[in-house]
């Protein structure tokens, strides 16, 4: 049987069944072996460039290629305490020639689909 334990690990289980039914739950418990095995993640890691932070940083955050632009907007909302109504996403080489993401398009239809893409990040009224 196998469980599912993480995005990242598998925990696989491996149980005798040759009297499996009649043996005690303490021998079937000894009879279990586990072995933890890596699986590929479906996470992208993406960095968020606020276009005003005079530093230069950039945010890591973990997004699924499928999510949407107003989902990564609600999850910067969470970690910023910025209304999504007041971020604005771009990606591309500069922001003056890059164009706004609509909040309905998917990471992956705008174009990013590798780890380590940087987005830009602009906080109306700052």
């Amino acid at each position: 049987a196998v469980v599912e334990m993480s995005h990242h690990d598998r925990l696989e289980t491996t149980v005798a069944t040759t009297n499996a039914a009649a043996a005690p739950p303490d021998k079937l418990a000894a009879s279990t072996t586990f072995r933890r095995e890596r699986t590929p993640s479906l996470d992208l890691r993406v960095f968020v460039k606020d276009v005003h932070d005079v530093h230069g940083r950039k945010r890591p955050l973990q997004v699924r290629p499928w999510s949407s632009v107003k989902d990564l907007k609600d999850q910067l909302s969470r970690h910023l305490h910025v209304p999504a109504s007041s971020q604005s996403i771009y990606f591309g080489p500069l922001l003056s020639s890059a164009r706004e993401l609509p909040n309905h398009r998917t990471l992956q239809d705008a174009g990013i689909y590798r780890n380590g893409e940087t987005l830009l990040l602009e906080i109306k009224g700052r």
